[in-house]
């Protein structure tokens, strides 16, 4: 007896044991202390330790999940705890989002003045982070300053020369080894971001491609391969077209 009351048949296997009139009248087994502390259990194989103490499953949305401060579903499921940068935490990506519970977003975000004096007591019960813009590789604001400051993106600061003026980059995209350039290009090249020549249609799988080139989706030409203005700079410059860049050099 536990508690004055008889131990439940069904153990730490039991359905009902957080049902309300069940746990009056059985007592049930402890949460698994290894999993408490670790965050997984290296016996669950083992039956009599499996039925001796509970062992909740991990929830498949992690941190993100909407029911996550709902009594009944966070007594059954597993959830993470609190990211230890509290409300400095610069993370934005999947992962960690998933891994981590997180303060609420302050809505000044870093231009938040009592972020910026370092409040303890705001800083506390609010998260600042540059947030990310929601067009990620694809966003046609990259030459909008306050854009660009107000919200982070996946490649480097863009060229104020890109996608039509920028002659070191041409150079650095027309040379067939551009190792082979002057390492000034190639510095232009890795610091700053451009525009990719084949916009919404780039087949290139390198990384580092998608990690230094802004591609801009234009609209698709809805004649496709049958278009008839194939020879018309204004409508190539428009519409995206089937394996022709959308950047053509003259």
């Amino acid at each position: 007896m536990i508690f004055d009351l008889e131990p439940c048949h069904f153990g730490a296997k039991c359905n009902d044991m957080y049902d309300r009139q069940h746990a009056q009248k059985y007592s049930h087994p402890s949460l698994c202390k290894q999993q408490c502390l670790k965050g997984m259990c290296d016996q669950t194989n083992d039956l009599v330790h499996s039925s001796s103490f509970i062992h909740r499953n991990p929830c498949k949305y992690g941190a993100q999940c909407k029911d996550i401060d709902n009594e009944k579903h966070s007594q059954e499921y597993e959830h993470p705890s609190w990211c230890p940068n509290g409300g400095h935490c610069q993370d934005t990506s999947e992962e960690h989002e998933k891994s981590y519970r997180h303060l609420p977003t302050c809505k000044h975000f870093q231009k938040c003045l009592d972020y910026k004096r370092h409040d303890k007591n705001h800083c506390g019960k609010f998260r600042h982070y540059t947030p990310s813009c929601i067009y990620g590789s694809y966003c046609v604001n990259f030459h909008d300053q306050q854009h660009i400051e107000d919200y982070k993106h996946p490649f480097p600061y863009p060229c104020p020369f890109t996608p039509y003026h920028c002659e070191t980059y041409e150079k650095f995209i027309m040379s067939k080894d551009p190792r082979q350039l002057k390492d000034e290009i190639n510095q232009h090249c890795l610091n700053y971001s451009h525009v990719c020549a084949f916009g919404r249609n780039c087949t290139d799988k390198d990384p580092l491609h998608w990690e230094k080139y802004i591609h801009v989706p234009r609209c698709l030409c809805p004649y496709g391969n049958q278009c008839t203005k194939l020879v018309q700079e204004e409508h190539l410059n428009s519409f995206t077209h089937p394996k022709i860049r959308d950047i053509r050099f003259l």
